[in-house]
Parts: C-alpha cells; structure tokens; sequence
C-alpha cells in the first residue's frame, strides 16, 4: 500500500519537477545573462539572510511562550495554547497587509504621531527587509510553538528539578538542562520556518522587499509582456 501511494505522489510531483529542471536548463545561459550573477548572488544572500532572521525571531516568540503554557501555572493555559496557534490560520499577505495599514507611512501609527507633532516624516515603516523579517517571524512562530510544546511535555521535569537542587537558578536550568534538550527540536522547526520564509512571495512583495520569489515573478511578468508584444 505504501509503494502504491509512493508512485501515485512520484506520479503527481516529477513530472513538473522534470519540466522545471528542463526548462532551466535551456534558458541557463540567457536568464542568467539577463539577471546577473552579482544581482542574483545578492540575492540568494539576502533570501537567505531574511529567512535565518525570520527563524531566528519566530523562535525568540515560541520558546518562552511554550515554556509559559508548559511549565508554568499560569490561568487558562488551554486557551492560551489555543491563542498562540492562531497566527498559523492567516495567510502572511494578509499579515502584511495589517501591519501596512498600522505601520506604514501612511498607517495608523504614522497618522497619530503626525497629528501630534506635525511633522510629515514617517516615524516608522514596515516596508522593506526588516519588515519581512518581523512579518514573516511572527507569522509562522506558532509552527515552532507547536513543536516546543510538544517537546516540552515529553521532557521528564525531573532533569530540571535535579539541575534545581544541584543549585541552579531557573536560568541556569534552562541554559544547562532544558535547551540541549530542546535543540533537536528547536532545529526541526526551524527548517520548515525557513523554508516557508525562502518561498513566501505575497508578504513579501506586499512589504516591498526584493528577494528571490519576486524577482522570478518579475523575470517571468517581464517575459510574457514581451512574448505578448
């Protein structure tokens, strides 16, 4: 049964696979040309670098809010689970369009202070590469929050409060103990969080940032324009 549902996949995903590795390979040359190799290894660094970031603070978001809701007795822990998976259920366009509404140039923030101190400078702006990275990160945090927690309550609590009685504080604890033992995790989630970063186009066009997705969207928008011509 399981080869079955292995061809019929292998079926459904090769052959535009074959037909995109295909199709490069006959433009390779001409594409490149017309891209640069300096423009697009830019690129690839800057993708890269918007991602590792992305990553970096949606884990900065989930770890202390799963350890809250795991170890921690704080009230309606169940709800507050359930409120930290809800960012996952909004598309990160959509995201972006919220916090260009509120902090674009022309956002609510911007408004407020422009009515207070009058000057029409933009105090703040969610466009560009900084802006992805907060868009994206705290938009897909609840993939790692989802991971941590489930980590955490398979950690038997007996490692930290061992590591307690030995004299650690909690930070030490959690330094010495809970974080190596978090980490196989921590570095599964991660990947799906960069990896969902790497190949977001909407957000990201939205915020104006130019990286990878949106500079094959323009290469092939300009490419049919001129066919149409």
């Amino acid at each position: 049964m399981a080869g079955i549902l292995g061809c019929i996949l292998g079926l459904l995903f090769l052959p535009p696979l074959v037909s995109l590795v295909a199709n490069g390979i006959h433009a390779g040359v001409p594409v490149l040309a017309a891209i640069g190799i300096d423009h697009l290894s830019a690129l690839v660094l800057k993708t890269a670098s918007l991602a590792i970031l992305a990553t970096v603070w949606a884990t900065i978001l989930a770890l202390p809010f799963a350890w809250l809701v795991v170890r921690t007795n704080i009230p309606w822990r169940s709800l507050w689970r359930w409120l930290g998976t809800i960012p996952l259920a909004i598309p990160s366009y959509i995201g972006a369009l919220t916090y260009i509404t509120l902090l674009g140039p022309a956002g609510l923030v911007n408004d407020v202070i422009r009515s207070i101190t009058g000057n029409v400078t933009p105090w703040v702006t969610i466009y560009g590469f900084w802006g992805g990275v907060f868009v994206l990160g705290s938009f897909t945090y609840p993939i790692m929050f989802l991971f941590l927690t489930s980590a955490l309550e398979r950690t038997n609590p007996a490692l930290e409060e061992a590591a307690r009685s030995l004299g650690h504080g909690r930070l030490g604890v959690f330094r010495l103990v809970t974080l190596p033992l978090l980490r196989p995790t921590i570095l599964a989630g991660g990947l799906l969080i960069f990896l969902y970063a790497i190949s977001d186009f909407g957000a990201l066009s939205l915020l104006r940032v130019q990286v990878l997705t949106t500079e094959i969207y323009h290469q092939l928008n300009t490419r049919f324009d001129q066919a149409a011509v």
